[in-house]
């Protein structure tokens, strides 16, 4: 009889410890962390806006008092919209992404997104065109929008020397004291920005 009360004890020992194994499974599994790495879907932004900064110039001092501005009301840009930078001054140029998380940065301590590592010519209508094409692509949106910041230069055609029709200078040599450079022709500006309609 102690055989079989050993027994019967045993056994149900053994099932108490399965049921107490089953149920406790089910329930730390339902308590599980979710430590996938799924990358979670970005929305594509409604809009982005690119500001084309050529200040290879006599205006070098002034955009980064206009960038700055622009970190400070970067907080209400729209969760998913871009405002992009390019961004030539005296050094290399480089593309700069601000969103309203970048709100308070400055222009020294916001990650560039693309820096070039030879200086380029952004009052032609190449540098504009490679610029636009690859901003677009890395960044593609239901709208855009552009602000060209640089000199103008009127509205009468480049090789006229006296009055000119033209957009941005650019001295090549990075010097802040000089506005002698190339300039971009308007008719020529219009012709690269019309692939982007």
């Amino acid at each position: 009889r102690d055989y079989q009360l050993d027994l019967l004890r045993n056994n149900l020992l053994l099932v108490c410890y399965w049921i107490i194994l089953i149920t406790g499974s089910v329930t730390m599994m339902s308590c599980e962390k979710d430590t996938s790495t799924k990358t979670p879907k970005t929305q594509k932004p409604k809009r982005v806006v690119i500001m084309y900064a050529a200040a290879e110039n006599t205006l070098s001092d002034y955009i980064i008092g206009d960038i700055k501005e622009i970190l400070q009301g970067c907080k209400s840009i729209p969760e998913n919209d871009k405002f992009i930078i390019y961004y030539d001054n005296i050094g290399l140029p480089a593309i700069y992404e601000v969103t309203n998380k970048t709100y308070g940065a400055s222009i020294n301590s916001l990650p560039s997104v693309v820096d070039f590592q030879e200086d380029l010519d952004s009052a032609s209508p190449e540098t504009l065109e490679m610029i636009m094409s690859r901003i677009i692509e890395r960044y593609p949106a239901d709208s855009y929008g552009l602000i060209l910041w640089s000199h103008g230069s009127g509205w009468v055609p480049y090789y006229n020397s006296s009055k000119t029709k033209s957009f941005g200078v650019d001295n090549k040599i990075n010097d802040k004291t000089t506005d002698i450079g190339t300039e971009m022709n308007i008719s020529d500006m219009a012709q690269v920005l019309s692939k982007y309609k």
